[in-house]
């Protein structure tokens, strides 16, 4: 811990900032701030919000930092502990980085793909639109309606939907062909994975495009003239 700090210290030396009165403030500042951040990410881990919320209001800026022997920030572990308000309040902080980027920290709800991230191969809608044209404008931007192929993935469109206020969007899977048999709008292949809310899909209402819900966490088949957000993906070949 010392040779952190003195290292801290190095790095802000400048000229007229020598005088061991202002040293000792600062290595008292950065002690403190480690000290904070240590706190937050344990009051995090225990649900003690409140202590969390009274850190950074008086400095927002440790929202994304960490302990040197650890890659966890505050909203690392709120995503980890699906703390579902926290994870929607948390984005409001003008200082947050909501880009979760690091392998050790995204392990278990940010989704990858191949050595790739997956934030950095989608786009989010800015508007609602309905199923077709969605389909549409993702082919456009030579992407597919993002297709929930496994848990993980889905866990990762769910926050990305919260941090976004997405109360429901669009994702890649339809049975307007035919009733009965959703398949990827992209291969018109079977679903490896579905995560359907009891009672769903509905057959024979005319519902055959599905959609996320963030709330419950469930898909549900809507009408496809609805306007819903949709969150486009690239194919992993556009990023070898």
């Amino acid at each position: 811990m010392g040779n952190l700090i003195d290292v801290f210290v190095d790095t802000f030396r400048v000229p007229n900032f020598n005088s061991s009165r202002q040293m000792r403030k600062l290595r008292f500042d950065i002690e403190q701030d480690h000290k904070d951040i240590v706190t937050l990410l344990e009051s995090v881990k225990y649900g003690i919000w409140q202590k969390v919320w009274t850190i950074l209001e008086t400095k927002p800026y440790l929202v994304n930092c960490c302990p040197e022997n650890s890659r966890w920030t505050v909203f690392h572990q709120a995503v980890w502990l699906n703390t579902k308000e926290q994870i929607i309040k948390l984005p409001d902080l003008p200082t947050i980085d909501i880009e979760v980027n690091t392998k050790e920290a995204a392990k278990g709800f940010a989704m990858t793909d191949g050595c790739h991230t997956i934030i950095n191969a989608t786009s989010f809608s800015t508007s609602a639109d309905n199923f077709a044209n969605a389909v549409a404008i993702c082919s456009g931007e030579g992407s597919n309606l993002v297709e929930v192929r496994t848990a993980e993935e889905e866990a990762w469109i769910w926050l990305q939907s919260l941090i976004r206020r997405f109360n429901i969007l669009w994702i890649g899977l339809t049975d307007v062909v035919n009733q009965n048999k959703y398949v990827y709008p992209s291969s018109g292949r079977k679903p490896i994975y579905t995560n359907w809310e009891k009672g769903q899909p509905q057959i024979g209402t005319n519902e055959d495009c599905a959609a996320l819900q963030t709330g419950s966490r469930k898909w549900h088949d809507y009408p496809c003239h609805h306007k819903m957000h949709y969150i486009c993906k690239k194919p992993a070949k556009h990023f070898a």
